[in-house]
C-alpha cells in the first residue's frame, strides 16, 4: 500500500499542471515522521497527535519546526530521543529562512559548516 501512495504522490508531485498547494498537502499528509508504537508515523497531523498529543493547527512555530526538521532523518533528528540535534537542525533551518543561509543545491546537508 505504502508503494502505491508513494507512486500516486510522485505522479501529482512531477506533473507540472499540478498546483503547488495540492504537492504541499500531499507531502504534509504523507511525510514520514518517526515510528509510533503502533506503527509508522505519516503526516503532520498524525505526527502532532502522537508526538505533542495536539492538533497541527495548534502548533507553534517551534514545535512545526522541530518536525520539519525530522523530515530528512526521522530518528537521527527525533526531537525528544536527540533533543540536541533536533534542535541544532532548527536553527539552521532558521538560518535558511532568514535568508542567512543559502544551501548549494537540494543534497545539501552540511550547511551549518561554512
Amino acid at each position: 500500500m505504502a508503494k502505491i501512495e508513494q507512486t500516486l504522490i510522485a505522479r501529482y508531485a512531477f506533473d507540472a499542471l499540478t498546483p503547488k498547494d495540492t504537492i504541499l498537502k500531499l507531502f504534509v499528509n504523507n511525510a514520514y515522521l518517526g515510528q509510533g508504537d503502533s506503527g509508522p508515523i505519516y503526516g503532520f497531523e498524525q505526527a502532532a497527535h502522537y508526538h505533542f498529543q495536539k492538533e497541527f493547527a495548534a502548533f507553534r512555530w517551534e514545535e512545526y519546526l522541530s518536525l520539519i526538521a525530522m523530515i530528512r532523518a526521522p530518528n537521527a533528528f527525533h526531537y525528544m530521543n536527540k533533543p540536541n540535534a533536533n534542535r541544532l537542525r532548527v536553527a539552521r533551518i532558521k538560518k535558511m529562512l532568514s535568508g542567512e543561509y543559502v544551501p548549494k543545491d537540494n543534497s545539501d546537508q552540511f550547511y551549518d559548516r561554512e
